[in-house]
């Protein structure tokens, strides 16, 4: 198997990209039970966040490997989408040390 060929990793990020895709659905339900508390609680929201955000990162990254392109379409990709979610990270983290 060659490591450097998404084709090759097609079962591997199908079964990631289902696992993300339920998980990020089951959490939005939890969250929707329970918005009372999080909107409260500060702590309970950056769990929230922080939770939520990583599966959609592994949600998004799992699609766009499955996406058949070129290699290094897919190499640009995962940068920019990496790119954002680390800006979008250093974002909340820079307006959290304000409170």
């Amino acid at each position: 198997m060659d490591p450097y060929r998404p084709d090759s990793w097609h079962d591997f990020y199908l079964a990631t990209a289902g696992a993300a895709a339920a998980l990020t659905g089951l959490l939005f339900v939890a969250l929707s039970l329970h918005i009372r508390y999080i909107a409260n609680e500060p702590m309970y929201r950056r769990m929230a966040r922080g939770s939520l955000i990583g599966l959609m990162q592994t949600l998004v990254l799992s699609l766009a490997v499955l996406v058949r392109q070129p290699e290094s379409w897919l190499g640009v990709e995962l940068i920019l989408v990496s790119l954002g979610y680390i800006l979008f990270i250093g974002a909340i983290s820079c307006s959290r040390s304000g409170e």
